[in-house]
């Protein structure tokens, strides 16, 4: 097993976001949960719940064990593990992202059909890259094409198992709408919400469409209009810059 990457502040956020959906509780439900498991008097509210789920601030370690116990998980997998060393070496390792631990079983990828999924690929036959999977015909729908699920030994994860540095600083602004307008390459989205889950699925590389009237996310092939500009999503030359 890898040790625990750097980011497990962060991990620890998205996991308890994650399998707190999974478990079909609310923030609040959440909250009053672990406050009994803790036998607190006065319980967690939403506000501290969202706090951790967003990285913000970290509980205390018996907290984390707590919710450890409730997800039925180790402390060290509450925290979050690197899936790899080598993903230090990749295009996913620039990008400072980790994978959770557990690609999803053959059970799991039915609730997944027609949605977005990171494939990797442990032989190195296809580029590590997210993909939209088609149950029923059998394949990953990349964007460039597709790829049989049969074709090559393939690990699937969901976006919600990503997670972004733990430190993380921008050196400039948003470019300008004029800029924005110029831009002829790939260039860096992030969409406005407060919802993880959707930034995961949206936040990424655009390029614009043939008539200049949308953005196309060139990994995942989700679209936005380019009147969203400044309004619904911000765009960045690069990524982000991590200190």
């Amino acid at each position: 097993m890898a040790k625990v990457n750097n980011n497990g502040k962060n991990t620890f956020a998205l996991n308890l976001a994650s399998y707190r959906k999974k478990m079909g509780l609310t923030q609040q439900e959440m909250g009053l949960r672990v406050s009994e498991y803790l036998q607190r008097s006065v319980p967690y509210g939403v506000p501290t719940i969202s706090c951790w789920e967003t990285g913000r601030k970290v509980p205390p370690e018996k907290v984390v064990k707590a919710f450890a116990e409730i997800f039925g998980l180790t402390l060290s997998e509450m925290y979050g593990y690197a899936l790899a060393e080598e993903t230090e070496s990749t295009e996913t390792a620039k990008l400072v992202r980790k994978l959770a631990p557990d690609a999803l079983s053959s059970r799991e990828i039915l609730d997944y059909d027609k949605k977005p999924l990171f494939a990797v690929f442990p032989m190195k036959e296809y580029e590590d890259q997210w993909v939209i999977l088609n149950y029923q015909r059998n394949r990953l729908v990349t964007a460039n094409g597709y790829i049989p699920l049969d074709a090559a030994e393939v690990q699937l994860f969901p976006f919600e198992a990503y997670d972004y540095p733990a430190a993380r600083k921008r050196k400039g602004k948003p470019v300008s709408a004029m800029v924005f307008q110029t831009l002829k390459e790939k260039f860096w989205v992030e969409v406005v919400s407060s919802d993880d889950s959707v930034r995961a699925m949206y936040d990424g590389w655009y390029i614009r469409n043939a008539n200049g009237q949308a953005i196309v996310n060139i990994a995942n092939g989700l679209i936005l209009p380019a009147r969203g500009f400044a309004i619904s999503y911000k765009v960045y030359k690069e990524p982000y810059d991590v200190i």
